[in-house]
């Protein structure tokens, strides 16, 4: 028998999970799916810090370019 554990969640979030749950798939295989990342559209966000001298440079980039734009 395999080791199982009662987890309480608002209701709200229970209507939620329960939109993504599949067809015949259990509980547990959903929050399987959605924790280990196989489901790429839900995958969690795996941006770390980083990420963020990255980020802060495409931004000024671009915030560059539209103020080039709309000087012409």
């Amino acid at each position: 028998m395999t080791d199982r554990k009662t987890i309480t969640i608002d209701a709200d979030v229970h209507a939620d999970l329960e939109a993504l749950k599949r067809d015949g798939e259990s509980w547990s295989d959903l929050l399987a799916r959605l924790s280990d990342g196989r489901d790429s559209e839900h995958r969690p966000n795996t941006l770390t810090e980083a990420h963020i001298d990255d980020i802060a440079n495409a931004a000024a980039r671009r915030t560059l370019e539209e103020l080039e734009t709309a000087r012409r």
